[in-house]
This record gives structure tokens, C-alpha cells and sequence, in this order.
């Protein structure tokens, strides 16, 4: 009784995973199309390859234990996809570093749930002693945990730029500040402005 109840479970989590995959290969696609940052589309690209080779491990697993996988798309991963937020990010116009790091985001969430789905029936076929199956899961767990890492250490690099640039700028603004208030004290001007400036004697840079 018991092996038939983590039997039906098991088959239950690879449905969830094929459709979760089959999703995710339309989704990543928007992705690579709307990001901005060279590397992550890359990234996304090659997760799409990769895709397709996670779909083929579960139809060699659906073979093994004799089990369509087809079934209702998981509506996890639908949820995710299609709240308002996501929506709105993947149909932006805007294209900069700010928006990649929301598309990090957005994908490591949708991976992060592929990563819970894959280790429960890793587990599964484990306790099931079904090795093949398991091995088979396991690679396609390495590729997802993989994906994550990377997609973790560019938003890092992504945000870590965006810091140094912010303070690049601030620089920037204050040295070209400082000639201007000197003029203004040689020639007994107590305001300045340009678009965007606006100074005061005694401001300070």
C-alpha cells in the first residue's frame, strides 16, 4: 500500500515537472527576447537548450516506469507566470540593468520551483529504489541548481556595477560643480542652476 501511494505521488511530480518544463521553454523565450544584458540572454538561451534536453530525461523516465506524463498544465508554475506583475515584466518596453535584475528575479523564482519539484521525486524514486529514474532526476536537478547560481552571481555583478556607476556619476556632478561655484563667488553671484543643478554659496561638494 504504502509503495503504491509514493508510486502514484512520484508520477504525480513528473507530470507536474514535464509541464513545468514545457512552460518554462515558452517563458524563457519572452525572457531572452526582453533582456538586456548581453550575458543573461545568453544565459536564458542556453537554458532553452537545455530545456528540451530536460524534456527528453522525463520521456526516457515516463518509459521506465511505464506512465504518460501528459496531463493538466501544473498550475504552480501558472500562478507564478501569470500574476500582473509578471506579466507586465515580461510585456515592459523598458530595457536597462534595473530590468534585468527583475528578470533574475522572476526566473529564479520559476527555477527555484522547478528545484522543489525535481528534489520531491528525486527523493521519491529513491525511496522507490527506481535508480535510473533517479539519476535521470538528478541531472536534470544539477542543471537547474547550476542555472540558479549563475542567474544569483549576475545580479550580483549587475547590482555591484550599478553601485560603482551611481557613485562614478556623484563624482562626476561634483567636479563639475565646483568651477561653476567658483565663478559665481568671483563674480558675486549668490544662485546658479542648471537642468538638474541648482547651487547656493556655501553649498557644499
Amino acid at each position: 500500500m504504502k509503495s503504491n501511494i509514493l508510486k502514484d505521488l512520484l508520477q504525480q511530480e513528473l507530470r507536474s515537472l514535464c509541464s513545468t518544463e514545457k512552460q518554462l521553454i515558452k517563458i524563457l523565450t519572452k525572457m531572452a527576447q526582453a533582456a538586456c544584458h548581453p550575458k543573461l540572454r545568453d544565459m536564458f538561451n542556453t537554458r532553452l537548450e537545455e530545456s528540451g534536453e530536460q524534456v527528453g530525461r522525463l520521456e526516457r523516465i515516463a518509459k521506465l516506469v511505464g506512465k504518460e506524463l501528459d496531463g493538466p498544465r501544473c498550475e504552480g508554475l501558472k500562478q507564478l507566470v501569470e500574476g500582473e506583475a509578471r506579466e507586465s515584466l515580461l510585456n515592459a518596453h523598458a530595457r536597462n540593468e534595473t530590468y534585468d535584475v527583475c528578470l533574475i528575479s522572476a526566473a529564479r523564482q520559476f527555477i527555484c520551483y522547478e528545484v522543489e519539484k525535481s528534489e520531491l521525486a528525486t527523493m521519491l524514486a529513491s525511496r522507490l529504489g527506481l535508480e535510473d529514474v533517479e539519476l535521470l532526476l538528478k541531472e536534470n536537478l544539477r542543471k537547474q541548481k547550476a542555472l540558479d547560481a549563475s542567474l544569483t552571481r549576475l545580479a550580483k555583478s549587475v547590482m555591484k556595477r550599478r553601485t560603482v556607476d551611481a557613485a562614478m556619476s556623484k563624482r562626476a556632478t561634483s567636479a563639475f560643480q565646483g568651477p561653476f561655484l567658483a565663478a559665481m563667488r568671483l563674480m558675486g553671484s549668490s544662485e546658479f542652476s542648471l537642468p538638474g543643478i541648482s547651487l547656493q554659496h556655501g553649498d557644499v561638494i
